[in-house]
C-alpha cells in the first residue's frame, strides 16, 4: 500500500499548494506596495494591434473606447486584422477610417489564427510600442498612459493590464468566472511586486517594447503566456498593473467557456513544452513560481484522477479512517458536480454546487485539452466566444 499512499498524498498535498499554499506564501511576502511611475518625456507612439472575426456586437465600440481614450490620439496607430471576416466587421472598421486617419485595416486572405495574425501586424507597423489586444477588451480612458508610465523604467519590458467584467450577471457561471478572474489577478499582482515578474499577462491587454517582441512560433495558442515567458528569457521585467483597467462582457454559458478553455489549455502545454528548460535553469523565483502557479494548476486533473483512484484503493485494503473520509468526500464532490451539470435550475441555488461544478468544468476542460494537444494541433483559428453582449 506505500506505492498508492505516496501517490495520494504527493497528489493531495500539490493541489492544496498551487491553491492555497502558494497563495498564502505570496499573502505573506508581498509589502503590498504600489508604486506610480510617470513617462516625464515626450509620450512615446504606440502601435494597438488585434485580430478580429466576425465582430461586428463589438468592434465600433473596440475603436471608439482606443480613440477617445486619454492618450493623445496622433500618438496611436491601430491595426485590425481581420481574419477573413463574413459579417460587418470589416465594413464597420472602413467607414470610422474617415474619422480616425491612424486606424489601418488588414484582411487576411484566409483564415490565419490570432496568432499569425499578431505576427503579421506587429511585422507591417514601427512604433517603439505594442500594446495587443482583442476585439471585445474595452478599454478605460486612462489605461494606455497607465501602461505607458509603467515602462518609464527601462528594466520594465511588459506590462500586463487588468480585465474586469462589467454588467455582471447572476446568471450561468459568471459568479464563479468573476471570483476565478480576481483570484488570478491577484496572484500575478504579488508575483509582479515580489519578484519582478507576473506569470502570464492577458492576451486582451498587454504593453510590450518592439525590442523584446519574439514572434509567435505556428499554431500557438496561448500567445500572452508565450510572450510572457519569452521576455523573462530574454531578461525583461514582466508588471502586472492593477491600474491599468480594462473590460469585457462576462461569460455565463458553460459550453462556451469550457471550449475557451480548452483552447487555454492546449496553449499551457504548447508553452509548457517550450519552456519547462527554464525550471530548471532558473529555479529560484522563476521555476518555483512557474511550478507552483502554473505546471501544478495545468496538471491538476491528473493529480485529482490519482487522488480518487488512490484514496478508493486505500479505502478497500486499509483500515485508516482517512482514506475512507477523503474517498467519500470525493464520491460527494462529483455527485454535486452531476447535479450542476444535469439540474442547472437546482445548482443555481447553490452557491457551493456552483463552485464545485465550475472547479471541474476548468480541470476537465484541462484534461481534453492536454489530450488534443498530445495527439498534435492542426490549426489555431478560432470561434470568438459567445460572451454576454451575444446573449438575446
Amino acid at each position: 500500500m506505500n506505492v498508492a499512499q505516496y501517490i495520494f498524498w504527493i497528489s493531495f498535498l500539490l493541489i492544496l499548494w498551487s491553491y492555497i499554499g502558494y497563495p498564502l506564501l505570496l499573502y505573506l511576502m508581498d509589502d503590498e506596495s504600489d508604486t506610480s511611475p510617470k513617462w516625464d518625456d515626450d509620450l512615446p507612439v504606440v502601435d494597438v494591434v488585434f485580430a478580429a472575426y466576425n465582430e461586428e456586437a463589438v468592434i465600433e465600440e473596440k475603436i471608439k473606447s482606443i480613440f477617445e481614450s486619454d492618450y493623445p490620439s496622433d500618438r496611436i496607430n491601430l491595426h485590425i486584422g481581420s481574419d477573413a471576416s463574413t459579417d460587418r466587421t470589416d465594413e464597420i472598421i472602413t467607414s470610422l477610417q474617415a474619422e480616425h486617419p491612424n486606424l489601418h485595416l488588414h484582411r487576411m486572405p484566409g483564415r490565419t489564427g490570432k496568432s499569425g495574425i499578431i505576427n503579421h501586424l506587429v511585422s507591417v507597423s514601427n512604433a517603439p510600442i505594442v500594446l495587443a489586444s482583442d476585439a471585445n477588451i474595452f478599454f478605460k480612458s486612462d489605461m494606455i498612459r497607465q501602461m505607458v508610465n509603467q515602462l518609464s523604467d527601462e528594466d520594465v519590458a511588459l506590462v500586463g493590464g487588468t480585465i474586469v467584467y462589467r454588467d455582471m450577471r447572476k446568471e450561468g457561471i459568471a459568479e464563479e468566472e468573476e471570483l476565478y478572474l480576481s483570484f488570478e489577478n491577484q496572484i500575478k499582482r504579488r508575483e509582479s511586486n515580489i519578484w519582478g515578474f507576473a506569470l502570464g499577462v492577458e492576451g486582451g491587454c498587454y504593453m510590450i517594447r518592439r525590442d523584446y517582441f519574439e514572434e509567435i512560433p505556428p499554431l500557438t495558442f496561448m500567445e500572452d503566456f508565450f510572450m510572457t515567458m519569452s521576455t523573462i528569457k530574454q531578461g525583461g521585467k514582466v508588471i502586472f498593473d492593477t491600474n491599468a483597467l480594462c473590460t469585457e462582457d462576462v461569460s455565463v454559458d458553460k459550453s462556451e467557456e469550457f471550449k475557451r478553455k480548452v483552447r487555454i489549455s492546449l496553449g499551457n502545454f504548447q508553452n509548457l513544452n517550450r519552456f519547462k528548460g527554464m525550471i530548471l535553469t532558473d529555479f529560484w523565483p522563476l521555476g518555483f513560481a512557474f511550478l507552483s502557479h502554473k505546471v501544478i494548476r495545468w496538471i491538476t486533473p491528473i493529480l485529482l484522477i490519482c487522488t480518487l483512484i488512490s484514496s478508493a484503493i486505500l479505502a478497500l485494503f486499509t483500515p485508516q479512517w482517512i482514506y475512507e473520509m477523503a474517498l467519500y468526500i470525493q464520491v460527494v464532490l462529483l455527485i454535486l458536480v452531476g447535479i450542476d451539470t444535469l439540474f442547472p435550475s437546482l445548482s443555481s441555488r447553490s452557491s457551493l454546487i456552483r463552485f464545485v461544478g465550475h472547479f471541474y468544468l476548468m480541470n476537465f476542460a484541462l484534461l481534453k485539452g492536454l489530450l488534443i494537444y498530445i495527439q498534435g494541433v492542426e490549426s489555431n483559428v478560432w470561434q470568438p466566444t459567445k460572451r454576454a453582449q451575444k446573449r438575446s
